[in-house]
């Protein structure tokens, strides 16, 4: 069986296409609904979580069930100015990769499943980083994360 490299070619351009369109429905539909997303946060104790670097209110800990809304400021990384937000990757795959960047092994850091509202990219990442106005990690998506990883904590 030969390998067809037209054919090919056209169902890779023809899945870019729909991903793509995937994406851009997601976003769309973030601005007035939850849609599901993943974080990646920082795994304390039992049942708490922390937002990576900056906290809200004054505090890094993530209050599961609750609607959190980003404080928004002007932020820079690497000399890119952007409007800050929580960060989240559409998939749980794409979260998996960026976090194996983390070389801070004094952390524990975890892929958590939570909701957002209000998704943008995120201009300045080399990633697949969008960034969200709002972000709530419901209970029972901790208790299928604890479950799945065989976590008695």
């Amino acid at each position: 069986m030969s390998l067809d490299l037209t054919k090919l070619k056209k169902r890779l351009i023809e899945w870019d296409v729909k991903q793509k369109q995937w994406v851009k429905d997601t976003l769309k539909n973030s601005q007035t609904d939850p849609v599901a997303c993943y974080k990646i946060v920082n795994y304390v104790i039992p049942d708490e979580y922390e937002i990576l670097f900056h906290g809200i209110n004054g505090t890094r800990k993530i209050p599961l069930d609750t609607w959190l809304k980003a404080d928004r400021k002007w932020a820079g990384e690497g000399g890119q100015k952007y409007w800050t937000g929580f960060h989240v990757f559409l998939t749980e795959y794409i979260a998996e990769k960026y976090l194996e960047r983390f070389t801070d092994k004094k952390k524990t850091r975890v892929v958590v499943h939570c909701y957002a509202k209000g998704i943008r990219p995120k201009e300045s990442s080399r990633g697949n980083v969008f960034l969200a106005k709002e972000l709530m990690v419901p209970t029972h998506f901790i208790k299928e994360l604890k479950d799945r990883e065989g976590d008695n904590r």
